[in-house]
């Protein structure tokens, strides 16, 4: 498919317009409190391992893998990962990582693009399970560990965390998971088939009330094929698709429905799955960032139609593809890109925005939130 491209130069324009803009712009930004906002599409599905430094995604339908990226963090060697989960609203994948060197887990964001984490910070605690509810990162201590298992919140600024309460059914092993659909993070622990409450033995499978003081549980029910050994990883996905990773070490990953318990797929893995999680996705449409009207240009009415739309409600203009109207790349919609448009515009030199700019061409960051529904300028 060929890309439509533009060549254009800046229009010429006086230095008193040129700061007029700008004034304007970031008098917007003083005065008012800009809406954000972004579109959940699908699902793509993310594990890792203990036992290596790879970052895998895979089919959400069948667990099966597409394909991995090694995981780096600058100035250090990762020996595997103790969990995954997402974190600011799905907006970021994040990882527990085994450093070389560190006896505690350290947490990290990493980009399931190009496996680069940034870090966080050391937790202070080994940890071996994370999971994401309501923009929280939740994580929780296995057996082995002082307190023993312990659920914690986690601080995505620094790492550090902090006890919200103990979960002690089962006898071996921890996952965590929320379910969207019955707002209970679900808590499966221990080695598999039927659960004795008074020996502390089988697999417990709960629910866990988190606006409950203390931490109240319900039973909750998972088919009996992947009830009957230890449960190393799980991810609950929007649709309510739990994909579960059974047993210790390769073994196989089991997607089943969490209301009936039906399973639809399942797949096998050559190696440990220590954490499972799934980041929102949208279909691939080619757009040109900073076309905000979709007229297939780059002008002043971009930033115009961007600012109607922040502050001109209920009239406010629709905008069909938001990933154009992210213009500096950050996975959100907000006066910043107002401001990023009108340099690309008006500086001298011009500030291009990212990639696809100018041109057509997909999101290079499409792990983002942000859809792109209709963008009829590119061919």
């Amino acid at each position: 498919m060929s890309c439509l491209k533009l060549k254009r130069s800046a229009p010429e324009v006086s230095a008193l317009q040129t700061s007029a803009l700008a004034f304007g712009a970031l008098l917007l930004v003083l005065i008012f409190a800009s809406p954000t906002l972004a579109s959940i599409c699908g699902s793509a599905v993310y594990s890792v391992s203990a036992s290596n430094d790879l970052l895998t995604e895979r089919d959400p339908s069948d667990a099966s893998e597409y394909g991995s990226v090694t995981m780096t963090l600058a100035g250090e060697t990762i020996l595997g990962a103790h969990a995954l989960s997402t974190g600011f609203f799905g907006k970021a994948l994040f990882v527990l990582l085994d450093l070389q060197g560190h006896t505690h887990s350290f947490l990290g964001f990493v980009n399931p693009l190009t496996g680069v984490v940034d870090p966080v910070g050391s937790t202070g605690l080994r940890l071996s399970t994370m999971a994401e509810v309501g923009g929280t990162v939740y994580a929780m201590t296995d057996a082995n560990e002082t307190p023993a298992e312990t659920l914690f919140t986690l601080d995505l600024g620094d790492g550090s965390a902090t006890v919200v309460c103990a979960l002690e059914a089962g006898d071996f092993g921890k996952a965590i998971a929320f379910n969207l659909s019955d707002g209970l993070l679900w808590h499966i622990s221990g080695s598999g088939g039927p659960y004795d409450p008074i020996a502390d033995t089988g697999l417990a499978t709960q629910g866990v009330d988190l606006f409950s003081v203390p931490c109240d549980t319900f039973d909750i029910a998972v088919p009996p094929l992947v009830s009957d050994d230890v449960c190393e990883a799980v991810t609950i996905l929007d649709s309510g698709a739990v994909i579960w990773k059974k047993g210790i070490g390769p073994g196989s990953v089991y997607v089943f429905d969490a209301f009936d318990g039906s399973i639809s797929g399942s797949s096998a893995t050559a190696t440990d799955i220590s954490g499972l999680a799934s980041l929102p996705i949208c279909s691939f449409v080619e757009f040109m960032r900073g076309d905000v009207n979709y007229d297939g240009l780059t002008n002043i009415a971009d930033p115009i139609t961007q600012l109607g739309y922040f502050f001109t409600p209920p009239t406010s203009p629709y905008l069909p593809c938001l990933d154009a109207s992210d213009a500096n790349d950050d996975g959100l919609i907000d006066i910043s890109d107002t401001i990023a448009i009108l340099s690309s515009l008006f500086l001298s030199p011009a500030v291009p925005l990212p990639f696809p700019y100018l041109e057509c061409g997909f999101d290079p960051t499409d792990f983002d939130t942000l859809d792109c529904e209709i963008y009829d300028a590119c061919p």
